[in-house]
């Protein structure tokens, strides 16, 4: 019952979207989101700044369920291009579409990410088709948490990567990976995280994959 008109500073005049937020939260902020079920595919449009991250997570632990739509996209959380961001305690899942991305980290080929993680994150039946026992060939791809650098420069590379306390569970990622990191990236923690019940490879940290603007 929020509306996105309100100023989103209590209870009582709380937004309506998880999006609104991505749109206006600014250095220093902690965004706070009650439970319930969200369709949403969400970009991140804010970025925080040292020392003023910005926070997003669950309100007094109840659980957000944010579900996929293939109508309106493939990716159903963008972070790109931006930094000291945490994101905690929130739900994907349910998203069957080709090329299905649960939440892709990207930095562009001139961008810059730094500082993101990712806190007791769930993701789960992230597919690249709607029919379980289809036999995948190499262009057949779902990827639950994807991140890759496009940069030619070690200068903008993503650096200090957090995946802590993540569950992917329950995806069918065809001839890609549930929790993939993929090039030009340095400086990345994954802690504890439970990878499970899903098609192909678990987790993949590589190099190679042509991504980088240099190859060296």
């Amino acid at each position: 019952d929020g509306d996105d008109a309100n100023d989103g500073l209590t209870l009582a005049t709380a937004w309506a979207t998880i999006q609104h937020s991505f749109d206006l939260a600014q250095p220093g902020d902690s965004v706070f989101i009650r439970g319930g079920n969200y369709t949403e595919h969400l970009v991140m449009n804010v970025t925080g700044l040292p020392g003023q991250r910005i926070w997003f997570g669950e309100y007094a632990e109840e659980q957000v369920e944010i579900h996929g739509d293939p109508s309106l996209g493939p990716t159903m959380l963008r972070i790109e291009d931006v930094s000291h961001i945490t994101i905690k305690g929130l739900r994907l899942s349910a998203l069957a579409v080709a090329d299905a991305q649960g939440i892709l980290i990207r930095c562009t080929p001139d961008g810059s990410v730094s500082d993101i993680s990712l806190e007791y994150v769930r993701v789960e039946n992230i597919d690249w088709t709607t029919s379980p026992g289809a036999i995948p060939g190499p262009d057949d791809n779902a990827q639950p948490i994807i991140v890759y650098g496009e940069g030619g420069t070690a200068a903008n590379a993503i650096t200090s990567l957090v995946l802590d306390n993540c569950v992917v569970n329950s995806c069918n990622t065809g001839y890609s990976e549930a929790l993939s990191l993929d090039g030009n990236i340095t400086g990345a923690l994954i802690r504890t995280c439970m990878v499970t019940n899903n098609t192909n490879i678990g987790i993949l940290v590589a190099g190679g994959y042509g991504v980088c603007g240099d190859p060296a």
